[in-house]
């Protein structure tokens, strides 16, 4: 499978679309941070797709650090801390609101620290065997902690919330993780974010299986 500057734009505006149509299902009740993930994807996709044309041709490189940037602040910062925060608002129930708040503030924390990483390390990024390869000069023992850290707070989320169908958006995260794992490990932020961003389209299906808002939903929204 190949990726390119096309499939990244591609996937922007598919991204952009179900973003859309996701925000109107969600009403501006509680739903709508869940709502806006496919546009969030789209802003990153959009990113690495500046960043393609940037590494292919020299008189486009003024764009590369600033889209290297963009896009490692969705893929490491962003996702943490939104994940567990947008099904945080939708959550009901307790304990499970109570333990996604927990994971949301974690997260928060957690999305610090890489900003933080992100700004201070030095960074480079490259096309590699038709994918681009990000390369952070941070301890290898840093990245692995990180990672394990990145992927509760993405992962478990969409299992703990009692909203129904969100556990069908964390399976596509465990096996898009692990098909990328699997096939394209040298480019693991590139590849998985791809996958996740097309798979994001999901949130549509989640979204229009959970119950109508009421009126009380919308002031449960204005009240955040």
């Amino acid at each position: 499978m190949c990726f390119s500057p096309e499939a990244s734009f591609t996937a922007t505006a598919v991204l952009i679309t179900a973003g859309i149509v996701a925000v109107k299902e969600a009403k501006f009740t509680a739903k709508v941070a869940f709502a806006v993930i496919p546009i969030l994807f789209a802003v990153q996709q959009f990113a690495e797709g500046m960043l393609w044309l940037a590494l292919q041709n020299p008189y486009h490189d003024n764009w590369r650090k600033p889209a290297t940037y963009v896009f490692l602040v969705f893929a490491q910062v962003v996702w943490p801390f939104w994940v567990p925060f947008s099904i945080y608002l939708m959550e009901k129930k307790q304990p499970a609101r109570t333990i996604l708040k927990g994971f949301a503030i974690a997260g928060g924390l957690l999305a610090i620290y890489l900003f933080l990483r992100i700004i201070t390390s030095p960074i480079t990024a490259s096309i590699d065997c038709n994918h681009i390869y990000y390369n952070l000069d941070v301890p290898q023992y840093s990245l692995i902690l990180v990672d394990i850290f990145y992927l509760v707070f993405v992962i478990l989320p969409p299992f703990i919330s009692s909203a129904r169908k969100t556990s069908l958006l964390g399976v596509i995260i465990v096996l898009s993780l692990l098909i990328t794992e699997i096939f394209y490990t040298k480019a693991l932020i590139s590849v998985w974010c791809f996958f996740a961003a097309i798979l994001s389209v999901i949130v549509i299906y989640v979204l229009r299986k959970m119950p109508r808002p009421l009126e009380k939903d919308y002031k449960d929204f204005h009240s955040y």
